[in-house]
């Protein structure tokens, strides 16, 4: 395989990355309603720490670093709290 195949197949997988944080985040949305009709706080950090912790594990079995784990799923979670603070508020 080439660099141009390579390129390529990157740009196909970070179109699908795309579209899955997409999804991700238009299910934040409902529970963002969710929380409002039952009034629920928009922040947890237990279940952020959970889902980072459940996260690392499943990185290390495709030898991913735990630190950009951390860090990408922080970056996610606080997109996160700027999506439903917007529409709680």
């Amino acid at each position: 395989m080439n660099l141009e195949e390579h390129r390529k197949n990157i740009d196909e997988i970070d179109k699908q990355l795309i579209i899955l944080i997409q999804k991700r985040f238009q299910i934040v949305k409902e529970i963002a309603f969710y929380k409002k009709e039952n009034n629920l706080k928009i922040f947890n950090q237990n279940r952020e720490l959970e889902i980072i912790s459940k996260k690392q594990e499943l990185g290390k079995q495709y030898n991913i670093d735990e630190e950009f784990i951390k860090n990408f799923f922080e970056v996610i979670f606080t997109e996160s709290r700027e999506i439903q603070n917007k529409l709680i508020i």
